[in-house]
C-alpha cells in the first residue's frame, strides 16, 4: 500500500500527491476534488472531465499526406461536382 507525507504549511497540514497518482485521479494543481469518510478510509475522487491526449501533427507532414491522397479525391470531387461551381456557393 502506497502512503502520502502530511506537511505543515502555514497553519495547515497538506499532503503531497505524487505526480503518478494525480493522472489516476485525473487532476492537477489547483483543480477540486471531491472527499469522504467511508468506514474509516479517505476517499478522494476528481470531479474533472477525463482529459483526452491530444495527437500533435506536424503541417508538413499532413501537407505531405494530402498530396498522396489526392489522386484519390479527385475523383470522389468529379463525383460532387466540387469543380463545377454556380457562383453563389461559400466554398
Amino acid at each position: 500500500m502506497a502512503s502520502l507525507t502530511l506537511r505543515r504549511v502555514g497553519g495547515s497540514v497538506v499532503a503531497t500527491f505524487p505526480k503518478a497518482l494525480l493522472e489516476l485521479l485525473n487532476a492537477t494543481e489547483g483543480d477540486t476534488v471531491e472527499y469522504t469518510f467511508d468506514d474509516g478510509k479517505l476517499i478522494i475522487e476528481s470531479k474533472q472531465k477525463k482529459r483526452r491526449k491530444l495527437p500533435k501533427y506536424d503541417l508538413n507532414q499532413l501537407l505531405e499526406e494530402h498530396k498522396q491522397i489526392m489522386p484519390l479525391l479527385k475523383e470522389e470531387y468529379e463525383i460532387w461536382g466540387k469543380d463545377k461551381r454556380k457562383g453563389t456557393e461559400l466554398l
